[in-house]
């Protein structure tokens, strides 16, 4: 599925704009256009996730999609909030 055509691909990107109410699926920000969204995928099976928004994508491939990282950073944010 990752290597779907162009135009493929950009039927996708609509259709998943309207199923997430033309919203990032992590942080909830408005995607002004196509080009403000990027199609999420699985770079192990390849297939699509969602749509999110640059900051998001970024974000995620910099903890290299591990849940496990990311669970972890969320624990290092909370432990110093805790400490204020």
């Amino acid at each position: 599925m990752w290597s779907a055509s162009s135009g493929k691909r950009r039927r996708l990107i609509r259709q998943k704009r309207l199923d997430q109410d033309n919203m990032c699926e992590i942080c909830r920000q408005f995607f002004k256009n196509d080009k403000d969204c990027h199609l999420d995928h699985c770079h192990e099976t390849r297939k699509y996730r969602g749509l999110l928004c640059t900051t998001c994508n970024v974000g995620l491939g910099m903890f290299k999609d591990h849940p496990g990282l990311l669970l972890e950073a969320v624990d290092y944010l909370k432990k110093y909030l805790k400490s204020d």
